[in-house]
């Protein structure tokens, strides 16, 4: 409708940028014009309106958005650089050493880069000895960190990218994350009933802080040092998926729950009972995580780990820690890895080749990898026909021992994590 002061007062509005200063944004009300029923003139300034509207909102959007992907770097406060050790603090490159990365919109409160992965275990085992009533969230904080960009190549995309954020042409850095764990005293039955599928951590709340349990059970259950870990993940049973996915979320409080004096049950839906494999069953074992595949009968408590997030650094280290302290590699010496290769090419010293000799689980063949393992062989690497076939202690020692794993793309390329530190990595796709 030809509404004058209406008109005017939309006029005002996308006359005003103020909003834009501090990275706040308003959509303006829309003039819509009737073609059917309007004058041409009326139509046409209508138009016009609105796409003016739709050019200041994209600029708008376009100044959010580069607001919120600005980093600052700033100096770490005297009393912040005493918590980082020397040992720590010498891993720093000196582009970054004495600098904290924070974005600009966060608190003046700086964090340090480096998070000591004993808080965590402690912070869990006060969680849990502690007797709660009622369900509960845990929260813990890890923060941001570094990573050098020198040994990318150009064009290579990071995993869990929309977590990265690009500091300067040297390094970037993984986000700072808030993790939550879901406490409750009663036992797993509701949470199994409805399924709660992966990724879903508001879910896994909502039902792990409705569910009741009378007065008696929670003290049986607290009382009976159980403690289950439901994960309902497809094919969480399957090597791949259990290492990047499942394990490192009930590695994040077997620490704390082994401090605790608590039994960690992990009980893996019916489609991940179908896709258990050997190697998964092994690695349980030998972290002490008892791989149920039915709730247990006897009282305990549950613990919900989706507000967990697996592609942090703090619970895959936390994995990482248990398997080198677990029966596979327990006095089993690590190979001595040099920084770097001093030829200038990987793997020379030797190591160990993936193959796919027998073709992978989905029978993945690759024509004319027989050359490949000839030259790598020439060049001092030990061929694995098929890692699945392996005994999963015997392969764990075997990398645990080795400076070089090379491998095809794939779900084999997981035990990469049995490899020591400062050990290359070369994979082909």
């Amino acid at each position: 409708r030809k509404t004058g002061q209406r008109t005017k007062a939309v006029r005002e509005e996308l006359d005003d940028e103020d909003e834009a200063a501090d990275g706040i944004f308003t959509s303006h009300a829309w003039l819509l014009p009737d073609l059917s029923r309007c004058r041409l003139k009326p139509c046409l300034i209508g138009i016009s309106l609105l796409s003016v509207n739709g050019l200041l909102l994209y600029r708008n959007l376009s100044v959010a958005s580069e607001i919120a992907n600005e980093l600052t770097v700033q100096e770490v406060p005297a009393r912040v650089q005493g918590q980082v050790s020397q040992g720590v603090a010498a891993a720093v490159p000196a582009a970054l050493r004495g600098y904290v990365l924070q974005p600009s919109t966060a608190s003046k409160t700086a964090r340090t880069l480096v998070l000591n992965e004993a808080d965590l275990d402690s912070r869990v085992a006060a969680a849990l000895q502690t007797d709660f009533a009622e369900s509960r969230g845990e929260t813990f904080e890890t923060p941001a960190w570094y990573l050098p960009k020198q040994g990318l190549l150009q064009g290579q995309e990071l995993p869990y990218k929309e977590m990265y954020l690009d500091v300067n042409r040297t390094h970037g850095q993984y986000k700072e994350f808030k993790h939550v764990l879901y406490l409750s005293p009663c036992d797993a039955k509701e949470p199994c009933r409805q399924e709660i599928p992966a990724g879903k951590p508001l879910l896994e709340k909502a039902v792990m802080m409705r569910t009741q349990c009378s007065e008696k059970e929670k003290a049986r259950n607290l009382a009976s040092k159980r403690l289950v870990v439901y994960h309902h993940a497809r094919e969480s049973g399957f090597f791949g998926n259990a290492v990047d996915n499942v394990l490192p979320l009930a590695a994040a409080i077997l620490g704390g729950a082994k401090r605790a004096g608590l039994l960690v049950m992990l009980v893996l839906p019916k489609l991940g009972r179908k896709s258990l494999s050997p190697s998964t069953s092994a690695l349980c074992e030998a972290l002490g995580l008892d791989l149920r595949h039915e709730l247990p009968d006897e009282p305990h408590r549950t613990v919900g780990v989706q507000g967990i997030a697996a592609w942090d650094r703090l619970p895959r280290r936390a994995l990482q820690r248990a398997i080198r302290s677990s029966p596979l590699l327990s006095g089993v010496q690590a190979a001595k890895c040099s920084t770097g290769p001093k030829s200038g090419r990987c793997c020379d010293a030797g190591g160990l080749f993936l193959a796919r000799t027998r073709g992978a689980r989905n029978d993945r063949r690759v024509n004319g990898a027989e050359h490949l393992e000839q030259a790598l062989r020439s060049r001092g690497l030990q061929t694995v026909p098929n890692a699945e076939e392996v005994p999963l202690k015997e392969l764990a020692q075997k990398i645990y021992q080795s400076c070089c794993l090379a491998g095809w793309t794939g779900a084999a390329m997981a035990n990469l994590l049995f490899l020591p530190a400062a050990a290359s990595v070369v994979e082909f796709n």
